[in-house]
């Protein structure tokens, strides 16, 4: 696959390197005026325990043939951009159903692995499909990889090692990718000058800290300069985005407690598992960090990026959200508050405080879906470049790994087929295996020579009074036609 026109002007200063997003007038002189070649972003976006029935659309369907369900009713203004998937499941790594479910499932999510406990705080499991893309475009962008999450609380992890409820990237069987939860930590990675060691970078932004600056304030000098080649209508869109650089250094700084605990009053990461603010809010930390998201994306920083937006089995009380009551056919307001994640999952898959928490987070990847798709490419926006997958590690109440909510957002480079609700059991296969989704996204959408993905159980008939599907078992190995836009070409 072709590289794109390079994105990558980057405002130098004193232990910066900011990254432009794409500005036409900046892109080689050939790639002007043309049809830029697919784009290889890819975003990983995971929520935990599952979801309720009002989930799924009523009806499959594609285009104006069906509507969103009441819990995705925040993705309503980029429909066109979602694919709703159902009966995708991930017992290939299990050969059925797992326990204890939370740990097992969630290490499995994007490596399709079962994970192997070593001890207490070791484990084996699989490479993940985000690391299998970083590892492939290792080099290109500052950073090849980029692992964020939401956890504050230290939730209880079933018995098994603490990576598999926590971690969902891997970069090898035996070297998990732990997730970065403080927005100033992923702040800094974004705008420190790649070739400095952490220590340094670490430095250069407590400096700007202590002396209450912008990354803005060391990087002006070259912004003028670089303003005045850009062409007329590159300007405007330039300025908005050192204008919102700016604003997100402000509100990660009001989300730690402001400039003022800067420095030697400032502990080493100002959000973290058992340390917040006292006025912490998850929905403010969710906003920043998906800003930051969008920012890494857009400037070219990386082009892989996991979320983790809770913990495999998270005890995390969302009492901030208002409980609203759900039909088949929408929502209205109602009383009472949320409580503990695990708990209102143990209440079953029909009740309202469990289903405003899977509305919730969809509502965050609404808003990176916004973001996005206020990005300008050379294509169209980065939306229509990105491919996203956005899911769950269990279905629901009950545990299982079978039927999980399964979304993918974005054209992916126009490789996706968009605006559809597929259920898988009515086709003659009746599931679909969460492997072959991921194997789908690694070959047809970013064109990797990859046949298989995971590690599963071989498909088998199934025994007296087993109604599990055969398809539901095995490697990923197999394309998934229903999603692309095109018909797949053997490897």
């Amino acid at each position: 696959m072709s590289a794109r026109p390079s994105r990558r002007t980057v405002l130098r200063g004193a232990g910066v390197a900011l990254a432009l997003p794409w500005l036409e007038s900046l892109a080689p002189r050939d790639a002007r005026g043309q049809t830029a070649p697919a784009s290889q972003t890819y975003v990983a976006m995971v929520f935990p325990e599952g979801t309720t029935r009002f989930w799924k659309p009523q009806t499959p369907g594609s285009g104006d043939g069906w509507t969103l369900s009441p819990v995705l009713e925040p993705l309503t203004p980029f429909k066109s951009h979602v694919n709703v998937l159902a009966n995708v499941g991930n017992y290939g790594p299990f050969g059925g159903h797992v326990e204890p479910a939370h740990g097992n499932q969630m290490a499995a999510v994007l490596t399709c692995t079962k994970a192997q406990a070593n001890g207490p705080d070791n484990a084996t499991c699989g490479t993940s499909i985000d690391q299998v893309l970083a590892q492939a475009w290792s080099g290109r962008t500052k950073l090849d990889s980029l692992q964020v999450g939401l956890s504050t609380l230290d939730s209880y992890t079933d018995g098994m090692p603490a990576a598999c409820s926590r971690s969902i990237s891997w970069r090898s069987p035996t070297d998990p990718t732990f997730k970065i939860v403080d927005p100033q930590i992923v702040f800094d990675k974004i705008v420190g000058a790649g070739d400095l060691t952490p220590a340094q970078g670490d430095g250069f932004a407590l400096a700007r800290r202590a002396k209450n600056k912008s990354v803005l304030d060391y990087v002006l000098g070259h912004a003028t300069s670089v303003r005045g080649q850009v062409g007329r209508s590159d300007r405007p869109r330039l300025d908005q985005f050192l204008d919102s650089v700016r604003a997100l250094e402000t509100s990660i700084g009001a989300s730690a407690g402001g400039p003022a605990c800067a420095v030697d009053a400032r502990p080493p990461e100002a959000i973290g598992v058992g340390m917040v603010p006292p006025d912490y809010d998850r929905d403010v930390h969710a906003d920043i960090m998906i800003d930051l998201v969008a920012m890494a994306l857009a400037c070219d920083v990386t082009r892989v990026v996991s979320f983790l937006l809770d913990d495999a089995r998270s005890d995390f009380v969302y009492s901030f959200l208002p409980v609203r009551h759900f039909t088949d056919d929408g929502w209205t307001p109602s009383t009472g508050t949320v409580g503990g994640l695990h708990g209102v999952q143990q209440s079953g898959d029909d009740n309202d405080a469990f289903s405003t928490v899977s509305q919730w987070f969809v509502a965050k990847l609404a808003r990176l879906c916004g973001a996005l798709q206020a990005t300008a490419t050379a294509r169209g926006t980065m939306l229509d470049d990105t491919a996203i997958y956005f899911g769950s590690s269990t279905h629901g109440g009950n545990n299982d790994g079978l039927d999980l909510p399964t979304l993918t957002v974005g054209k992916g480079g126009g490789a996706f087929r968009t605006d559809q609700y597929v259920d898988f059991a009515t086709t003659g296969r009746r599931t679909e295996r969460l492997a072959n989704l991921h194997l789908t996204f690694l070959r047809e959408v970013f064109g990797l020579p990859v046949s298989v993905f995971g590690s599963g159980a071989p498909m088998h008939q199934p025994s007296v009074g087993e109604t599990t599907p055969p398809y539901a078992f095995g490697d990923g190995t197999a394309i998934i036609p229903e999603i692309l836009g095109y018909t797949p070409v053997a490897p």
